[in-house]
């Protein structure tokens, strides 16, 4: 069986650097980081493989989801001491003993889910390995959890509903709001209700346009609306003629329509906007932006035994 992993690369440098935080030894890291690389792989079953990690250099092209909202991960802690001492051993080795590959301007989630949308037809599975719960919204993919070593199969239903849930309650680690009021719980219990993806998207649409519809404008802007209506109804000679109920019945319409563009105004344009953006923030991408080239698969060879640490070197470093 032809089965494909596509590896997340971020995800397993913080599980490598933390082991060696007060450690050392770059050499050991090395070794640490290509057992775990390959144990993995053989976990998986893995016939080819293909890895990304998302680029630390300052000064590339900053991740687009930024431009859409300044606030995307800005509730996020600075970057561990570890992480910074050892990131750039742990992206060397990568790269130069597994082929992987580093992404700029997108986030190796997006890299992931481009290269599963090249590759879906030329293998019998697709392993997807990381730490992250949000590539759990790939569908037609295994997520192998490289933590708790858990594989979840992720059909289209399945992944319509897990991102279905972060679209009505937003994903805090990220700093992505979601819709107001609706916690994990609701959000799950909601999209329980759902048996078809049709209706998880047509419940999304039915809880953002909800949420914008009751949501009220302020009194000073209400009575703005009232002096419009006083105005327009003052130069209009027909409405003038019409009874007090028809009059009513176009004040109701007028005030409506007035609401609504205020609203619109002000949540950079309704709900239409704001699930655009929430959905812009969430979702990954399919499409290679331009500049992006998938890398070519790796034929994936247990390696030779002599370059895993042994007994005495995992002891030494208190492993």
């Amino acid at each position: 069986m032809r089965r494909l992993a596509i590896i997340d690369a971020d995800s397993m440098i913080y599980i490598v650097a933390y082991k060696f935080r007060t450690k050392k030894v770059a050499n050991m890291v090395k070794i640490n980081l290509n057992q775990f690389i390959s144990e993995l792989l053989n976990e998986v079953k893995a016939t080819h493989y293909v890895g990304f990690y998302g680029s630390s250099d300052k000064t590339v092209i900053p991740n687009f989801r930024y431009a859409i909202d300044p606030e995307y991960k800005k509730n996020r802690p600075d970057t561990p001491d570890f992480i910074t001492k050892w990131r750039p051993t742990i992206h060397q080795e990568m790269t130069d003993k597994w082929g992987f590959m580093s992404v700029a301007g997108i986030e190796a989630d997006d890299a992931v889910a481009i290269a599963k949308a090249k590759y879906q037809d030329q293998f019998d599975e697709i392993v997807i390995i990381t730490a992250d719960k949000d590539l759990k919204q790939i569908a037609g993919t295994i997520h192998f959890d490289m933590n708790k070593h858990k594989s979840t199969v992720m059909d289209t239903f399945s992944a319509d509903k897990f991102f279905a849930e972060q679209m009505l309650k937003g994903d805090t680690t990220d700093n992505i709001k979601g819709l107001p009021g609706i916690g994990p719980k609701k959000a799950a219990d909601l999209v329980d209700t759902c048996t078809t993806s049709n209706q998880l998207k047509w419940l999304v649409i039915r809880m953002y346009k909800s949420h914008f519809d009751k949501n009220k404008v302020e009194p000073d802007i209400q009575q703005e609306i009232e002096d419009e209506w006083a105005v327009f109804i003052t130069d209009n000679m027909e409405i003038k003629k019409l009874s007090t109920k028809q009059q009513e019945r176009q004040k109701r319409m007028f005030v409506s329509g007035a609401t609504k563009r205020r609203l619109s105004e002000k949540n950079d344009g309704g709900w239409k906007g704001y699930i655009r953006q929430q959905y812009s923030l969430l979702r990954m991408l399919s499409e290679a932006p331009d500049g992006f080239e998938v890398p070519e698969l790796i034929e994936f060879e247990v390696p030779d035994e002599t370059d895993q640490p042994s007994d005495a070197d995992e002891d030494f470093l208190g492993l």
